[in-house]
């Protein structure tokens, strides 16, 4: 698979969300992905996201991904 690599930026939240919730196997309960925002043990992984000190991520993006995901709105 042909990818580029990305920083992370706060247009990335709505994903660092979606990989927390498989992450934690959110998805084997059948529960939304919407859940995993109020989960009070997961949200302070990405509450807040960014405007702490420290805060660093990168994305992995295929190359043949559509404009919109490459720029962080997959």
């Amino acid at each position: 698979m042909d990818f580029f690599i990305r920083p992370a930026d706060r247009r990335d939240e709505a994903c660092l969300w979606r990989m927390l919730y498989y992450a934690a196997h959110m998805d084997e309960d059948g529960v939304a992905p919407e859940t995993a925002m109020t989960n009070p043990d997961l949200a302070p992984y990405v509450e807040n996201w960014r405007k702490r000190a420290g805060d660093l991520g990168f994305i992995a993006v295929a190359r043949t991904a559509s404009r919109r995901a490459r720029r962080g709105f997959a």
